[in-house]
C-alpha cells in the first residue's frame, strides 16, 4: 500500500522536509502557515503571561488570574500541537521537583483530610510545576526576559503608587502600626513579600541602566519600592530585604568600597532599629508563659508559640506526615486555641504536613537554585542574563528568610516565583547546550 507523505515525520527530519517539498509543493504553503501560527503562539504566550505577571499580585480579580492561566496554557497546547513537540528540557531542578511530588503522594496515605490535601496537590504543587516547565519551554530569548522584567517593575510601581496614597488616606503613621500598606494586594505581608521579590531585579537594573533619565526612573522606583516596604511593617521582610542587600553590595562591589558600603548600610540599619518605637518591633507579649487566652493574633509571641508547639510534634515522629495542605496543620492541632491554621514558617508547615522527606526535598530544591543561578551569574557576570541569575539568586535568599515568619510558598507569591525562577533555569539550559544562545544574553 502506498504512503503519503506524514505532516508529523516531516517535522521531525529537515531531510525529509526538503524532499517532500520538492515532491509536493504545496507542502511548503503548509509549512509556512505552521510556522507562522507557531510565532503568533509566541506572542500572544508571552503577552498573556506578561499580563499574568502584571496582575498576580492584585487581589479579588481571580477570575482574570484564572482566564490568563488558562489562556497562557492553551496557547502552550497549541502549540505543541502545531510542532508536534512539547520542547521539555531538562534542568537540574527535575528530579528534585519529582522527590518532592514522591513525598507529597506518599503523604495522602497518612492525610488528616485526604480531599484538602489532593486540592492543594493540584491547586499548588502541579499548577505551579506546569508552569516552571512552560516558562522553561517557551521564554528562552532576551528580549522576553526583558518584556517580563519590564512588567514586573511597572506592575510594582502602580502597587506602591497605590499602597502609598492608600496608606496615608487611610491615617497610616510611620511610628504606628494600627494600619499597614497593603497596596492591591490582599495583606501587608504579602505585599511585602512581593517587594521583597522585586527588589533585587529594580536594584540590579537601575545598575545596569546607562541611560541617565531611565536610571533616575528606576531609582525613585527603588526608593518608593523601599519605603512602602517599610509602611507595610513586617519585620521579617524587613530582614530579607537586609539580607538581600547585603548579598547585592557583596558580590556587585570589591574591595574597599565594598567594605565601605557593607558597613555603611549595617550602621544605618543599625541606627534606624534603635530609633523605632519598641512595639514598631516587636508585636506582641513577653516570653512563652502567658496564658492561651492572653495570646493576641498577628503578633510575634503568637508565631513563637505555635513554632515550639508545632517542632515539638515534628521531633516526637520526624517521618509522620499530617497530610499536603494547610488545612491538616490545623486539624493536627485542634486541641490548641491559640493554633493558626498554619505555623507561618514555610519550612515547620512542610516538616508537619510531609515529614522530615518532605523538608529535605525542599531544602533541596532551594539549594539547586541557588546553586545555578550563582553558576550563571559567574559564567555570565554584569551581563543582562548574568544580572538576572543574579536577581533570582537574590530573591530566593529573601523570599525564604522572609518564609520563616510566614506562609508565602502558595498562592500567586509562589506561582509568581516559579515564573521567575523558570526564567533562570530556561537561561541556563540554554546557555550550557548552545554557545550562540549564550552570546545572546551575554552583550549588555
Amino acid at each position: 500500500m502506498r504512503e503519503g507523505p506524514r505532516e508529523s515525520w516531516i517535522l521531525l527530519d529537515a531531510y525529509a522536509v526538503k524532499t517532500a517539498r520538492m515532491k509536493h509543493p504545496s507542502l511548503e504553503s503548509l509549512t509556512r502557515a505552521t510556522d507562522s501560527g507557531v510565532e503568533w503562539l509566541d506572542r500572544l504566550l508571552l503577552y498573556f503571561l506578561i499580563g499574568l505577571v502584571l496582575i498576580l499580585p492584585v487581589a479579588h480579580i481571580q477570575t482574570v488570574r484564572s482566564v490568563l492561566q488558562i489562556s497562557v496554557l492553551g496557547f502552550w497546547g497549541c502549540r505543541i500541537y502545531l510542532t508536534r513537540s512539547f520542547n521539555l528540557r531538562r534542568t537540574p531542578l527535575d528530579i528534585f521537583i519529582l522527590f518532592y511530588m514522591i513525598t507529597i503522594v506518599i503523604s495522602f496515605f497518612t492525610s488528616l483530610k485526604l480531599s484538602s490535601s489532593l486540592k492543594a496537590f493540584k491547586g499548588e504543587f502541579l499548577t505551579n510545576t506546569v508552569f516552571f516547565y512552560m516558562v522553561v519551554a517557551n521564554i528562552n530569548r532576551k528580549e522576553q526576559v526583558k518584556k517580563i522584567i519590564a512588567a514586573l517593575l511597572f506592575g510594582s510601581t502602580v502597587m506602591a503608587v497605590y499602597g502609598f496614597i492608600d496608606f496615608f488616606l487611610k491615617g497610616g503613621s510611620l511610628l504606628d502600626i494600627h494600619y499597614r500598606a497593603g497596596s492591591l494586594h490582599d495583606g501587608y505581608e504579602s505585599y511585602a513579600q512581593y517587594l521583597i521579590m522585586v527588589l533585587p531585579f529594580n536594584f540590579l537594573f537601575v545598575l545596569r541602566q546607562k541611560d541617565i533619565s531611565k536610571k533616575v526612573i528606576l531609582s525613585l522606583l527603588f526608593a518608593l519600592n523601599v519605603f512602602v516596604l517599610y509602611l507595610t511593617h513586617t519585620r521579617g521582610a524587613w530582614l530579607a530585604f537586609f539580607f538581600e542587600l547585603l548579598i547585592l553590595f557583596y558580590t556587585l562591589f570589591s574591595g574597599k568600597v565594598r567594605i565601605v558600603l557593607i558597613l555603611l548600610f549595617i550602621v544605618c540599619a543599625a541606627i534606624g532599629s534603635y530609633m523605632l518605637p519598641e512595639e514598631v518591633l516587636w508585636h506582641g507579649a513577653k516570653g512563652l508563659s502567658a496564658p492561651e487566652e492572653n495570646y493576641q493574633k498577628n503578633t510575634a509571641t503568637i508565631r513563637l508559640v505555635m513554632w515550639k508547639e508545632a517542632i515539638k510534634s515534628f521531633w516526637a515522629n520526624p517521618f509522620a506526615a499530617a497530610g499536603y495542605g494547610k488545612v491538616n496543620f490545623k486539624r493536627k492541632f485542634s486541641d490548641k486555641i491559640f493554633m493558626y491554621e498554619q505555623a507561618h514558617n514555610t519550612f515547620i508547615n512542610t516538616a508537619v504536613q510531609l515529614g522530615v522527606q518532605g523538608l529535605a526535598a525542599l531544602l533541596l530544591i532551594i539549594l539547586v537554585i541557588l546553586k545555578t543561578t550563582n553558576s550563571g551569574w559567574k559564567r555570565l557576570g554584569n551581563s543582562f542574563g548574568g544580572l538576572y541569575f543574579l536577581g533570582v539568586f537574590t530573591m530566593t535568599i529573601g523570599f525564604f528568610i522572609a518564609c520563616q515568619f510566614a506562609e508565602f510558598f502558595i498562592d500567586d507569591t509562589a506561582r509568581l516565583f516559579w515564573i521567575l525562577v523558570g526564567i533562570a533555569f530556561s537561561l541556563y539550559v540554554g546557555v550550557n547546550k548552545d554557545e550562540s544562545f549564550k552570546n545572546s544574553v551575554h552583550p549588555s
